[in-house]
């Protein structure tokens, strides 16, 4: 009977940590309401109105950063899961009761953004959560989780838009469900032992390497540089060599996540067999993605690099992750999973800037301005090929075996 409790316990916990990661990108969760919101509201700018989704990221990157700093030390996991749950559950349902003012629903998105803050502990709690050898393969399960979300919430999002723009936020009501997971279902992983040479400071005992401000760095470089060839620009590079309606753009973005997701379900395997050279192949990969937008403007050609590029780009997300586990101090795993978190909502955020720096750095003939941005996104990936080839960025004296 016993054992039959534990087995159960396991999987309520995996379960409520999946949930979580299903959810951890709720800021964005709005996107496909925007056209929404522009209509209910008129007088505000279509900037004001894109701060609907844009707005959470912001707030979440601060937050995130001081969740990683405490967790675990001032606070412990569940209690922050079950806050930023609260939060989210706040600021995303207050807007379907309160009065029509843009104010206060960027106010509760405000509010919402702390919660998916409180969400960036995740990762390190998979760490902490589960032997070595399993952290690799429940790394990539739970971005599959948040991928799938992302793809899901569009669809659902959008189709609740429909009755009107309050409506839309009724999607926040499935972190009710996720509150349940946490409360009864969530334990609290072990505490850390750090190394006896590891002096006690007021927010944990060891530094953290430059290899995890090397991985922090990595996830802004990549996401700030493809994120205008992959999501931003999709719909603008589409119409401008037509190669298909709006829908179909949308149908080629998708292979984008869903590349993604059947790799990471296998990051376990990957990693136990490319090791240190995981990131460097995989930097290959997104690099001849690139290579294949800028060469041929023709359908097979394009959906050819979103799927490699989805690929390449997600397994390199996992692994920055799983390097943390491994090259972090004990109790400053979470620490180094937020700036990397914090690292792909900045980029994210400035991905805009990146494409404007391109067009002034980069003049292609004949082609449109937005392939100036895939063009600096090459030389990006390009030099992390180089350095990681030339410098072991994987975790010193330590590496992923297949659990």
């Amino acid at each position: 009977m016993r054992n039959n409790d534990t087995r159960t316990g396991d999987t309520l916990n995996l379960i409520a940590i999946l949930a979580i990661c299903f959810f951890a990108g709720t800021g964005n969760y709005m996107n496909a309401a925007v056209h929404t919101f522009q209509q209910a509201f008129p007088a505000i700018s279509q900037s004001s109105v894109m701060l609907v989704s844009t707005l959470p990221g912001l707030i979440a990157v601060p937050v995130m950063l001081l969740a990683g700093r405490l967790v675990g030390r001032r606070v412990t996991y569940r209690r922050i899961c079950i806050l930023g749950t609260v939060m989210i559950l706040t600021g995303g349902l207050l807007p379907v009761v309160l009065p029509a003012n843009w104010t206060l629903i960027l106010i509760c998105r405000a509010i919402l953004g702390v919660g998916a803050g409180c969400y960036g502990v995740r990762n390190s709690f998979i760490i902490r959560s589960v032997p070595p050898e399993k952290a690799a393969a429940l790394t990539g399960y739970s971005t599959v989780a948040l991928t799938a979300g992302g793809s899901v919430s569009g669809v659902i999002v959008g189709a609740l838009a429909l009755g009107g723009w309050r409506f839309a936020f009724l999607y926040n009501l499935f972190p009710f469900l996720i509150l349940f997971l946490v409360v009864f279902g969530l334990r609290e992983p072990p505490a850390p032992l750090p190394a006896a040479s590891e002096a006690p400071g007021p927010f944990g005992s060891g530094k953290l390497s430059w290899r995890i401000w090397f991985y922090a760095l990595t996830q802004f470089l990549i996401i700030v540089s493809l994120y205008p060839m992959t999501i931003s620009g999709v719909s603008i590079f589409f119409a401008a060599y037509g190669l298909g309606s709006s829908a179909i753009a949308g149908a080629v973005m998708s292979l984008f996540p869903l590349s993604g997701v059947v790799g990471n379900l296998f990051l376990d395997r990957i990693l136990g067999r490319l090791r240190r050279h995981t990131i460097p192949v995989m930097t290959l990969v997104v690099i001849s993605s690139v290579i294949l937008c800028l060469a041929f403007h023709t359908m097979p050609a394009v959906a050819a690099s979103y799927i490699l590029a989805g690929f390449g780009y997600h397994i390199i997300i996992g692994t920055l992750q799983v390097y943390n586990g491994l090259e972090a101090p004990p109790d400053r795993t979470a620490a180094g999973s937020t700036m990397i978190l914090a690292g792909k909502s900045i980029g994210i955020f400035l991905s805009g800037y990146f494409i404007t720096l391109c067009d002034a750095v980069f003049h292609l003939r004949d082609r449109i301005s937005l392939e100036n941005s895939f063009l600096g996104c090459l030389f990006v990936y390009l030099a992390l090929l180089a350095f990681s080839v030339i410098v072991d960025v994987s975790p010193k004296g330590r590496e992923v075996k297949n659990g």
